[in-house]
């Protein structure tokens, strides 16, 4: 690649150099010599915003396209349309079309840039609020609108959220500094999946099938904590995928990450004072809406990219995130670090892995939901006591479920399900002992190998 100013004065001749390079292969590679390869050079008008690592035009960080990654976007029509990294109209996210891509195997991904936020309205409380979001340049604190942003010393009632613009931690992480890869849709399985409805398949429950994320298909459920993890990982060297292993950490979600896609969902950015549409198929399929925003336990799936099916995407828009409201529950990768039987029992490889790939959260002195909850009152980010009231109870933004993780139940889960109607939503947070379950998936993301 090489790029150049249009000369005022004639013509402008340029030399550009190709070199070409042979992967190492099993057997002797002279035998290449000599042989006749075709090229081609193209000459484009681009803009060089999109080449940076922060697009001044758009005021955010540039999608990190991994190799084996498509950008797409729809037409009025919803139409899909493949384009490439160079198009200033792959996404926009003033007018809350968030960047979208496609890897090989046809799994849609959406892009979560780099932000600080601040919580104007309904911090800690059950009324839902309002969200200032600021996007960041580069891997740095600095902004367009030269607000000034916190990165350390949160205090609840102190120095939190509801005083100041803190850069969301979920960017802190080690490879999301400029931002992260999260699936658009709940996972299904190119190999199928077993259960539909009922009693768990055994066959769901193994960490060896192969992830796909797509619309209209049967989410991945019957999964322990565990292997949906390791499910994720194992996607980080699977060939169908396209990109190089090198480059990508797939991992399943944080509940920091979730709550960084749930509050940029609240922002101006996103469906801001629009509540998400639920997902209430009663077959969990994915991608779908319900026939209104609390719909439940309906027999018509409304699809994703029609005008209502785009109400459960946290755009409103085809371009955001679905399911996360209703559908299945998402595990995410995150627990109150209480010592209990199921900790080990259904998530000893979260228990096993780095810090970057799991939240821990503090037991009170008595493991409780209430005193679980209180214990946790300064960490933020992760839509839980910043977007609440309780820890029991329906107390989220939106009348979202809030049951702290306790006891033998000591994992996190998110969204609710198809049959929650106006409890389920992105602020809601439930228990889980991290088993087999019919009505839990997950959901995978991806950061910048480190």
């Amino acid at each position: 690649y090489g790029n150049f100013e249009v000369p005022t004065d004639g013509n402008k001749t340029h030399t550009y150099k190709l070199e070409l390079y042979f992967p190492n292969q099993d057997y002797d590679q002279n035998i290449e010599q000599q042989k006749q390869i075709n090229a081609y050079v193209a000459v484009v008008n681009i803009d060089n915003n999109m080449l940076l690592p922060y697009n001044k035009t758009k005021g955010v960080n540039n999608p990190v396209l991994f190799t084996g990654m498509t950008p797409v976007k729809w037409d009025d029509s919803f139409n899909e349309i493949e384009t490439n990294q160079y198009d200033s109209d792959w996404y926009d996210y003033n007018n809350k079309k968030w960047a979208n891509a496609k890897t090989a195997d046809g799994s849609y991904w959406v892009w979560v840039p780099r932000y600080a936020y601040k919580i104007t309205n309904g911090y800690h409380s059950s009324t839902a609020g309002t969200i200032d979001v600021v996007f960041l340049k580069e891997d740095t604190i600095e902004n367009e609108s030269s607000t000034t942003i916190e990165t350390t010393g949160y205090v609840y009632n102190v120095k939190d959220t509801a005083m100041h613009h803190f850069l969301h931690p979920a960017f802190e992480t080690e490879g999301s500094e400029l931002g992260f890869w999260v699936a658009k849709f709940e996972p299904t399985a190119d190999e199928s999946v077993a259960t539909i409805t009922g009693t768990c398949d055994e066959a769901d429950n193994v960490s060896t099938k192969t992830v796909k994320i797509i619309p209209k298909a049967t989410s991945w459920r019957c999964i322990t904590n565990s292997n949906a993890f390791d499910a994720v990982l194992n996607m980080k060297t699977n060939p169908v995928y396209g990109w190089e292993p090198e480059e990508v950490d797939p991992h399943l979600l944080t509940n920091l990450e979730w709550g960084a896609v749930a509050y940029l969902s609240k922002s101006g950015y996103g469906a801001d004072a629009e509540e998400i549409w639920n997902n209430a198929f009663y077959q969990y399929r994915t991608g779908c809406s319900g026939e209104g925003v609390d719909a439940s336990s309906e027999e018509t799936c409304v699809a994703y990219n029609t005008t209502n099916g785009q109400k459960a995407s946290t755009t409103h828009n085809i371009y955001g995130v679905y399911d996360m409201s209703g559908g299945a529950y998402d595990r995410v990768s995150a627990y109150v670090d209480n010592d209990n039987e199921n900790l080990a029992a259904n998530g000893q490889s979260i228990l096993n892995a780095l810090d970057k790939y799991k939240n821990i959260y503090e037991a009170g002195t008595e493991d409780t939901r209430p005193l679980n909850y209180e214990a946790n009152k300064n960490v933020y980010g992760d839509a839980v006591y910043e977007t609440s009231s309780t820890g029991e109870d329906l107390t989220s933004w939106h009348g979202d479920y809030s049951y702290m993780p306790h006891a033998s139940n000591p994992w996190f889960n998110r969204g609710g399900t198809f049959s929650y109607g106006t409890i389920a939503g992105p602020f809601g947070f439930y228990l889980s002992a991290g088993a087999a379950n019919v009505s839990i998936s997950f959901r995978p993301g991806v950061r910048c190998a480190s």
